[in-house]
């Protein structure tokens, strides 16, 4: 068990290293429809499969 906790906690780290180096200002969260799911249950709004929902950062040059 605390060898593919260690495992999983090695690829989330590389995985973190190489989203740092190829974010870019567009970039948007990769939201699982079931985690997305459960969300919106959470928070009492309706969510059918079909809505897409996304999540954009606006940038305002100032």
């Amino acid at each position: 068990m605390k060898v593919a906790r260690d495992k999983a906690n090695q690829e989330h780290k590389k995985r973190k290293k190489t989203d740092l180096l190829s974010k870019t200002v567009e970039s948007e969260p990769q939201w699982s429809s079931s985690s997305i799911k459960f969300m919106a249950e959470f928070y009492g709004i309706e969510y059918s499969e079909d809505s897409v929902l996304t999540c954009s950062k606006n940038v305002v040059a100032q």
